[in-house]
């Protein structure tokens, strides 16, 4: 097969070709039949050029070979799925013929928990003792953080005790949700008489929390319960 225009008994020239084929010609009915796999160069999957270089598959419909344009597997970095999000994906082994059927179900990878954010006092004159409770969940695009705070608050005239929670670098503003206080002892005027579950701290703004009220005539000490969540940004 390796010779060209080699003449075979009966009539028949068989023709090596360059674009992988060799025809088979008779002179009456001359026909080009795939060359044998095992003469043709080895093409990697990555040197593949998707807009110029073709594969040849069997048609059924007609009964015959054809050319295809070739497929290759991305050499672009894959994006995660949320809007504005740039992380990039892995390229994988690009040089694989092994593709994912249609039907797959890619799974959802939980990002890797940021450090725990510190919670400061942001005003007033009491201490603070935050405290993570429950696990911390992480998901593909967030993370959310579970805490208890306890405030000591002494008795103040005119002015708000209050803490924040931080900022994180590669994270959107941090959700705050207060679900709810303890005031485990001291009942100041116009209170429940302590101990007693309630909503005595309240978020201002996106991240600062203020509990009890601007002026106290006992000393407290209360537990404050909040989940904050943070959005890759």
């Amino acid at each position: 097969m390796a010779n060209s225009g080699a003449n075979i008994p009966g009539g028949v020239t068989i023709t090596d070709q360059a674009t992988g084929t060799v025809l088979v010609d008779n002179s009456v009915n001359p026909q080009q039949a795939i060359r044998p796999i095992n003469e043709l160069p080895i093409l990697t999957r990555q040197t593949i050029d998707p807009n110029a270089d073709y594969e040849v598959i069997y048609d059924a419909s007609t009964g015959s070979h054809v050319r295809s344009l070739a497929t290759r597997a991305s050499q672009t970095a894959y994006l995660a799925d949320g809007q504005g999000d740039t992380r990039a994906g892995s390229l994988g082994n690009i040089n694989t013929s092994i593709f994912a059927a249609w039907d797959h179900i890619h799974p959802i990878i939980a990002i890797t928990a940021p450090t725990t954010p510190t919670i400061t006092l942001t005003s007033g004159t009491m201490t603070i003792t935050p405290i993570l409770i429950g696990p911390t969940i992480t998901e593909a695009e967030a993370v959310t953080f579970q805490f208890r705070v306890q405030c000591n608050i002494p008795v103040h005239t005119n002015v708000w005790q209050a803490f924040s929670i931080p900022s994180i670098a590669g994270f959107k503003s941090p959700i705050v949700t207060v679900n709810g206080t303890y005031r485990q002892s001291g009942s100041p005027t116009g209170y429940p008489v302590a101990p007693v579950m309630g909503n005595e701290a309240a978020l201002w703004g996106s991240n600062i929390i203020y509990v009890g009220s601007f002026t106290e005539n006992q000393a407290t000490v209360r537990y404050v319960h909040f989940n904050v969540r943070y959005v890759i940004a």
